[in-house]
């Protein structure tokens, strides 16, 4: 199979354009929620003092919508998300093929795992707006060297898949 591999800046610009959009959309139906239900859901929220509970709504209405975009994109018939296909990208198995569903959830688990653990260190053991001189949060260091290590593994690979790719076993390719 003669494959033109993504490059690297372009998988980058790629993804900005995807979270870029997705933040857009999805935090402006938060501000639309919380102007609708004049703050009751925030302040049920902030009056509960419960990180988990807050970590929940964060996932219900931010992360989950955010895997299916990438596991429904990325397995559909185009192979690929908005900022892929604008950039004349698609993602494809080793051989080619479009992703069943189940690989890409695991591509999207693994590729925004950092997220999580991001929305985690906010969060844990108490929130971070909750306290008046936060210490440092060790998972905010493991979501900056994640962040780093995904694009200078792409960078560096012959295939430039990053480590997503690698551990699925999946490709970026132009289209």
């Amino acid at each position: 199979m003669n494959t033109a591999y993504a490059n690297p800046f372009r998988r980058l610009l790629a993804y900005w354009i995807d979270i870029t959009l997705l933040y857009a959309v999805l935090v402006g139906l938060q501000f639309g929620l919380t102007a609708l239900t004049d703050g009751a859901i925030v302040n049920w929220l902030v009056m509960r003092d419960n990180s988990f509970l807050i970590y929940s709504w964060i996932f219900l209405v931010i992360s989950l919508p955010m895997w299916l975009y990438f596991i429904l994109s990325e397995s559909s018939p185009r192979q690929a998300t908005l900022g892929k296909s604008l950039l004349g990208l698609k993602v494809t198995d080793m051989d080619g093929n479009r992703l069943n569903l189940v690989t890409a959830a695991w591509r999207t688990a693994c590729k925004l795992a950092f997220f999580e653990i991001g929305h985690l260190s906010f969060l844990f053991p108490t929130p971070l707006f909750d306290e008046p001189n936060p210490s440092f949060r060790v998972g905010f260091a493991i979501v900056v060297t994640l962040m780093v290590a995904y694009f200078v593994v792409t960078i560096i690979t012959p295939r430039r898949q990053s480590i997503h790719d690698l551990v699925v076993k999946t490709l970026v390719i132009q289209r």
